[in-house]
Parts: C-alpha cells; structure tokens; sequence
C-alpha cells in the first residue's frame, strides 16, 4: 500500500490488493446469498478511481463533495466522478465491513430506498474497484457501484 496523501500535495495513493480482495469478497458472498451471479472483480483503473474518491471524502462527506481551495482539478474531478458513481463510508476499519454494512443498508436515512444494497446487487454488475484513504473514525472508503457491464 502506498499512503494516499490527503493533503498538498495530493496523491491518490493505492490500498493493498489484500484490503480490496477481502471487500471484493464480502460483495460477492452477498450476491450468491441473493442467488445472484459472484464473479464481480476488481479493475485496477476503478480502484485507481475510487483511491481519488477516497481522498477527496476526506475532505468532505457527500456523493457531491466541493473542491478544496488548493485542490488541483485533475484531482477534484476524478474524485468527484468516483464518489457519485459510488457506495461511500466513514469511519470502517476495513472494506469487508463496509459492505457488509452496505448490503445489510438499514441506516434510517437509506432503509426506504436501499440503495447501496440494490447497486451491489445488480445483476448485471462485473466490475468495480475499491478504494480508502485517512485513518481511525475519519477514515473513508468507496466502492464502485454504478457498473451495468
């Protein structure tokens, strides 16, 4: 793992594959639970994506986080890009919680919609990428969400 930097200068840095395997994990027992095809995987690129979301959550928490003031764009964008094509969190340990929690989904903001469930479970789902930045209760994670390959 090379630690991403979250402050200037900005890298996206890069989790373990070891980290991502056991979310990818989690995501795939989830949808053979749900009688649904467990062969998602990983892409390095969406992971790369998700690495930029990761950094930029730390900043701010939102699918449509505001760019920092001494935020490059490049950064910003492709940041941006990944959270709002993503499941985002705060504060897990490690991915494999994190989606537990998003395909248990039953926070009282989301249980109406279940949405990080039901984007895990497309079936037409096969690729996604995963990435974390920051550390402790301000550590972030995101999942690549929106694939209908």
């Amino acid at each position: 793992m090379s630690v991403p930097g979250i402050v200037v200068p900005y890298s996206p840095g890069e989790a373990t594959l070891a980290f991502c395997n056991d979310g990818l994990g989690t995501l795939n027992f989830g949808r053979y639970l749900a009688e649904l095809p467990a062969d998602v995987s990983l892409l390095p690129t969406r992971n790369l994506d998700a690495q930029y979301g990761a950094v930029l959550l730390t900043h701010e928490y939102s699918h449509a986080p505001s760019q920092p003031s001494e935020m490059p764009d490049a950064i910003y964008l492709r940041g941006y890009a990944s959270t709002g094509s993503s499941n985002i969190g705060r504060g897990y340990i490690d991915l494999e919680s994190f989606q537990k929690a998003c395909l248990y989904d039953g926070h009282t903001t989301n249980v109406s919609r279940v949405g990080h469930r039901r984007w895990l479970l497309e079936p037409r789902m096969l690729y996604t990428g995963m990435g974390t930045a920051g550390s402790g209760s301000s550590q972030t994670v995101t999942t690549h969400a929106f694939d209908r390959s």
